[in-house]
């Protein structure tokens, strides 16, 4: 098998089996939250309704995911840029262990009913989102320019089949034990863990070369000798990844940064509170939300593993972001406005 094509059937096993464990129990946590919260009150003696539980949980939660960004913001472009240095697969490996010591910390938060552990475990996850980024990355180095949309769908497609899975399959087993879903997905990621040291290394594959020679994902000219102490360092400050933003010579970036900071910031406030607001207005259980995480899981296969090749021809990439764009702000404005539970599926 040629080692292009390894690459790719390990890179989309992988994101498979890491978002299969990650997604799947983190939908368990608003409900782990919600229980520490009301053991708290009921040792003080205080009286309370189920709205006042939610919103406290909300805002407990909304408090951690802002954290966790927080960090991210600090962390993850020095690690994705140490990609460049150390290889793809290292930081990859290292996003999946934060991933991990996240279902760690939720599985003894919900054992020990302190919420100190699970606000450690969402700070020590601030890493995982090198997990997606580092794939996309592993695909741009193997792809020619005109594949290259297609292959990142395809490892795309994967994180869909273990959203698909994830969700209503862990949301089932919480309903036999409350921790089962920890234990399962932290098995999950594990294997994922595994799979990606097994993965062979893309940055050999990369070839990026322009007239001034060799290039890193910046399109700053990589020098000729091992890096420096000073170099490493320098790849490491978040000033210096914050700085490209404002590079005049790579102009776009700085506005599909912004265009990417607005999408997740909606997409965040969803995945944050859908739980506790369904459970709250619809009355919902963790399996029906698992089901409704599930069927997003499947919409993604499609679109991304299936359509997103022939469209990307057709009509191009921008027109892509445009039509993108457009379904996301209709379907957040019929979340807000939804009045019955069907609302919220369609």
């Amino acid at each position: 098998m040629h080692v292009d094509t390894r690459i790719k059937v390990f890179a989309c096993a992988a994101l498979l089996l890491f978002w299969l464990g990650y997604s799947g129990a983190l939908i368990n946590s608003p409900v782990v939250l919600e229980a520490i919260i009301q053991q708290g009150w009921e040792k003080e003696g205080r009286s309370f309704t189920s709205s006042d539980l939610t919103s406290t949980a909300a805002t407990y939660k909304s408090f951690m995911d802002g954290g966790n960004a927080l960090l991210s913001l600090l962390v993850v472009p020095g690690l994705s840029a140490l990609g460049d240095v150390y290889g793809r697969r290292i930081v990859f490996c290292v996003s999946i262990v934060s991933g991990l010591c996240e279902l760690v910390c939720l599985y003894f938060a919900s054992v020990t009913h302190i919420i100190w552990i699970m606000a450690a475990g969402r700070a020590s996850s601030c890493l995982n989102m090198s997990v997606s980024a580092s794939v996309i990355t592993m695909m741009a180095d193997i792809s020619a320019p005109k594949d290259r949309t297609q292959n990142v769908g395809l490892v795309m497609a994967f994180l869909g089949i273990g959203v698909v899975i994830g969700p209503a399959g862990l949301a089932y087993l919480g309903t036999l034990h409350a921790r089962l879903p920890y234990i399962v997905g932290a098995a999950s990621i594990v294997l994922a863990l595994v799979v990606g040291f097994c993965m062979p290394e893309s940055l050999n594959c990369k070839v990026c070369v322009r007239a001034e020679g060799a290039c890193n994902v910046y399109g700053e000219p990589m020098p000729s000798p091992p890096p420096t102490r000073q170099d490493k360092l320098r790849l490491i400050n978040p000033l210096h990844s914050i700085g490209l933003l404002f590079n005049k010579s790579h102009p776009l970036l700085a506005y599909l940064s912004i265009l990417m900071f607005v999408a997740f910031l909606a997409e965040q406030d969803f995945i944050s509170t859908i739980q506790l607001y369904t459970m709250l207005k619809f009355s919902w259980t963790e399996l029906q939300v698992g089901y409704v995480f599930s069927l997003m899981g499947v919409l993604m296969f499609i679109v991304q593993g299936i359509l997103i090749g022939p469209l990307a021809r057709i009509i191009g990439v921008r027109g892509l972001v445009y039509i993108g764009l457009s379904c996301a702000c209709l379907a957040h404005f019929v979340y807000g406005m939804s009045s019955q539970a069907w609302m919220m599926v369609a």
